[in-house]
């Protein structure tokens, strides 16, 4: 299965939307965008996991006093 970025799936959007007699199928395209975005939510929730996890460890306060440092 071929991984498209957001640009490529921008891209497909405006080739639907520019022609009506695109060869792209609607309902294809809204698959890659919703598997995209499935695929950016699981990234973003295992890194909220990891930044919890680390954050416990460290501990909160460091890491605020770290940001308000300038780190």
């Amino acid at each position: 299965m071929k991984y498209y970025t957001d640009d490529e799936l921008i891209e497909l959007i405006e080739m639907l939307d520019s022609s009506d007699k695109s060869s792209l199928d609607s309902h294809w395209v809204a698959r890659q965008i919703k598997e995209r975005f499935e695929n950016k939510e699981r990234i973003v929730a295992s890194q909220r996991d990891r930044i919890d996890a680390a954050a416990k460890y460290m501990g909160h306060s460091l890491i605020t006093e770290l940001l308000e440092e300038g780190y």
